[in-house]
């Protein structure tokens, strides 16, 4: 439980602490705030759950919530907090509302202020099948946003591919990352093993098979997907990444990575995202209704998704040993979920990798959801 704002009946400001929390946090964030929007600030909660950022509770003068996020900024290069503000800015002005309101942000420290939504993490319970209709909605209408002249200034999506070639380069770079671990990380010699004996003959057969299949399809891999088929997209999408109002309606976060990308692979993302909780009928209803929504103006949506399903499977079992990296291990330390630093921890990513590798295999000789 956090710790209570007023202390025998008063407020008292900049006093919101928890254990997790330091004081160096708690005054820069209250004097950015405060600064941002001439308002003051009475308690600063830090909230245990983000995975690459520090992010706080904000508690005003007329008791009024706020969402504040500071970004991870390992060089001046980053640049998350203007990717997620301004897309949130975009989204907000042409009326979609599932989204936290974006309120002010400091650029340079890497500090960004947003409405604060009351209720619990998406992914808590199971989902219904209510909850898989409004995150088809939700994607739905990032694609009918895209006919404004303004979205043409936002960039791709975080690692958006567009063609074979691309997604399969970005596979290459992957790997080609990994082989850098550093030999101290524990579980090293694992590591390297499952690296060199499942992986890297894994991607080549699963590449050559997509290659194969494309052509099937009347395709060819360095084919770019038409701009008139490509969506905005969160590009991490999931409940993993959305909040429960006590209404049931869904309101979903992060948006670091956003921007025009290739609706197969928000679909696929959604479906293999470790965090998700999906039984198969409901993987099969957010398909279903992704492919009706999206698949009258793409005809080739089907077959995209069926070409990429297992090399975006393959991926993910790059993703889950990224902290097997030193400067993703430092993003961890720096959101202040990085406390876990063992054996066994790095074991278990080693096993989730294991097992997102065996699903693309699968995936790659029998495609999971009949369209």
């Amino acid at each position: 439980m956090p710790l209570d704002l007023f202390h025998h009946g008063k407020k008292s400001r900049h006093t919101f602490l928890t254990q997790d929390s330091s004081q160096k946090d708690i005054v820069l964030i209250s004097k950015v705030v405060e600064n941002l929007l001439g308002i003051q600030v009475f308690g600063v909660e830090k909230i245990n759950g983000g995975g690459n950022n520090r992010v706080f509770k904000i508690k005003t003068l007329n008791e009024e919530s706020l969402f504040v996020k500071r970004y991870f900024k390992p060089s001046a290069a980053s640049d998350r907090l203007e990717v997620e503000f301004y897309s949130l800015e975009f989204l907000w002005r042409h009326g979609i509302r599932h989204i936290a309101r974006p309120l002010a942000c400091d650029k340079d420290l890497g500090i960004a202020v947003f409405e604060f939504i009351k209720g619990e993490q998406a992914n808590l319970n199971s989902p219904k099948n209510y909850d898989i209709t409004q995150a088809a909605n939700f994607i739905t209408s990032l694609k009918n946003v895209t006919r404004f002249p303004d979205a043409q200034k936002l960039q791709s999506a975080a690692e958006a591919c567009f063609s074979l070639n691309e997604l399969t380069e970005n596979l290459n770079m992957r790997l080609l990352r990994l082989n850098n671990v550093e030999k101290d990380v524990p579980l090293f010699k694992d590591f390297c093993k499952f690296r060199d004996e499942k992986m890297v003959p894994t991607l080549e057969r699963l590449k050559e098979s997509a290659n194969q299949r494309c052509v099937q399809f009347g395709s060819v891999p360095s084919c770019s997907l038409e701009s008139v088929h490509r969506t905005l997209s969160p590009s991490d999408f999931g409940f993993h990444n959305a909040i429960r109002r006590d209404d049931n309606v869904l309101i979903f976060i992060d948006f670091e990575y956003f921007g025009w990308d290739d609706p197969a692979k928000t679909v696929s993302d959604f479906l293999l995202h470790p965090a998700m909780q999906l039984n198969e009928q409901q993987s099969r209803m957010f398909m279903d209704d992704c492919i009706k929504k999206f698949g009258a103006t793409d005809e080739n949506l089907c077959n995209r998704i069926q070409l990429y399903f297992p090399l975006f499977g393959l991926k993910w079992a790059f993703i889950v040993l990224n902290e097997f990296c030193s400067s993703d291990w430092k993003r961890r330390q720096f959101s202040g979920r990085g406390k876990i630093k063992t054996k066994y921890y790095f074991q278990e990513q080693l096993e989730k990798a294991n097992i997102f590798l065996k699903n693309a295999i699968h995936a790659d000789k029998e495609f999971p959801y009949v369209i």
